[in-house]
């Protein structure tokens, strides 16, 4: 995807004031008014005053633009895995009634003689000419989350607790089922005729402080492990290569088309597909 002035302009002074900044550790400031002044730099404008004139050039800023996130922010995104399959552990056509086929896509990725899996769900409208664009984002409570379809498999991976639900031991249960679904109106996307795909971001890379010794990481070796990291990429940058693998099956997926993917999410989750959305081209 390419990425907008609009986009830049939003998110670069986030980057700009940690480049700036040499405090020693972290102190959230919640008041507007102690915000120090800044100026925002123009993300069409080189850093020796030159302006961006052409597409050729913007390709050599929207690099340069990149390094300031990769160094200040996200962190500098790991490589493809040496080895990537996919697994189809469930194909149902006629799910919801008929209006969708329901898939379930194993995720395998190895690298360094390390292992890793996580699922894709993915809901494909039944009645809509082939191929459909997609929808694909990650959730926050497992793919049973997003609706209460029993044939959804309940992720066993580390969730939240959360007492709403009865989610103690950081276990999902049949609770779970549906409990995001106002966040994903998957029959008013499918009967629109889209595809929906999701993935739950704590089999990427469980959301609690482990030093990164779960999830993805251990993948890429040592200096994905170092809690100090400089600029290697912490939870949302392995969230953001996470997003990205699911394009990776979606994109050999006949019934999709690869041209029309729309990466989605909230909060944490929408900082994570901006990001993939950068960087995966």
């Amino acid at each position: 995807m390419k990425i907008t002035k609009a986009l830049f302009v939003s998110v670069l002074v986030f980057a700009f004031l940690l480049s700036s900044s040499h405090a020693q550790e972290f102190d959230p400031n919640y008041d507007e008014s102690k915000v120090p002044g800044y100026e925002l730099p123009d993300p069409l404008i080189f850093p020796d005053g030159d302006e961006v004139d052409s597409p050729s050039e913007w390709e050599k800023r929207r690099k340069q633009i990149l390094r300031l996130f990769e160094n200040h922010v996200y962190g500098k995104m790991p490589e493809k895995p040496e080895n990537l399959s996919f697994e189809e552990r469930r194909d149902i056509p006629g799910a919801l009634d008929g209006l969708a086929t329901l898939k379930e896509i194993r995720i395998h990725v190895k690298q360094n003689n390390q292992k890793h899996h996580f699922d894709l769900l993915l809901f494909i409208p039944n009645k809509a000419k082939k191929p459909v664009p997609v929808f694909l984002g990650l959730n926050f409570d497992g793919n049973q989350s997003v609706h209460p379809n029993k044939n959804i498999t309940i992720t066993d991976s580390w969730v939240s607790n959360d007492d709403e639900y009865n989610i103690h031991n950081h276990q999902a249960r049949e609770d779970t089922r549906g409990s995001s679904q106002t966040r994903w109106p998957v029959e008013r996307i499918l009967d629109r005729g889209y595809a929906l795909a999701t993935i739950y971001y704590g089999e990427i890379d469980p959301d609690f402080n482990d030093e990164y010794q779960n999830g993805i990481h251990p993948l890429f070796g040592k200096q994905y492990l170092d809690t100090a990291r400089g600029n290697n990429c912490a939870s949302i940058g392995a969230w953001a290569w996470g997003l990205s693998r699911g394009a990776d099956y979606l994109e050999q997926d006949p019934a999709i088309d690869n041209e029309k993917m729309i990466v989605l999410g909230h909060s944490r989750l929408g900082k994570t597909a901006l990001w993939a959305g950068a960087t995966d081209l």
